[in-house]
C-alpha cells in the first residue's frame, strides 16, 4: 500500500519520499529538507503518534498529516493536539488527502517565507545601527 500511495502521489506532481519504519522517517527528516509528512498511526516499531511528537520536537514547521485506516477519536485529538496539521481517513478519496498536502505545503512555504523576511528585516536593522 506504501508503493500504492507513493505512485499515486508522484503522479500529482509531488516529490515523495516513502518510510517503512520509525526510524528510516526520522533519518529522511535528519537528511532531508521535508515540508509535508504523511504518517499512518500503525507501525511497526512504534506509533505515528510518537513519530509526529518526535518529527515536531526535530522541526517545529514541518507539516504532518495522519493518514490512517485506524482512527479512532483518541488518536485524532491526540494528533491534532501534538500539532498534527489534518487528520485523514484511508477510506477518504485521494483527493481528499491531496488537497490537505497541498494546503499544508502551502502554509509551510508561507510560514518559512515569514520567518525569512523577519530575519532580513532583523539583519537589515543591524546593519543600519552599525552604519550610523
Amino acid at each position: 500500500q506504501l508503493r500504492l500511495l507513493k505512485v499515486a502521489l508522484e503522479r500529482e506532481n509531488y516529490l515523495v519520499i516513502a518510510c517503512s519504519s520509525f526510524d528510516d522517517a526520522m533519518e529522511q527528516l535528519r537528511t532531508n529538507d521535508i515540508a509535508v509528512a504523511v504518517i499512518d498511526l500503525t507501525l511497526h516499531e512504534r506509533s505515528g503518534i510518537e513519530l509526529i511528537r518526535e518529527m515536531s520536537l526535530m522541526r517545529t514547521a514541518l507539516r504532518t498529516i495522519i493518514y490512517t485506516a485506524h482512527g479512532s477519536f483518541e488518536s485524532a485529538r491526540d494528533g491534532l493536539n501534538l500539532g498534527a496539521y489534518a487528520y485523514v481517513e484511508k477510506s477518504s478519496a485521494l483527493s481528499v488527502l491531496t488537497d490537505h498536502i497541498h494546503r499544508a505545503a502551502q502554509s509551510y512555504l508561507r510560514e518559512t517565507l515569514n520567518k525569512a523576511e523577519a530575519e532580513i528585516r532583523f539583519q537589515l536593522r543591524l546593519l543600519d545601527a552599525v552604519q550610523e
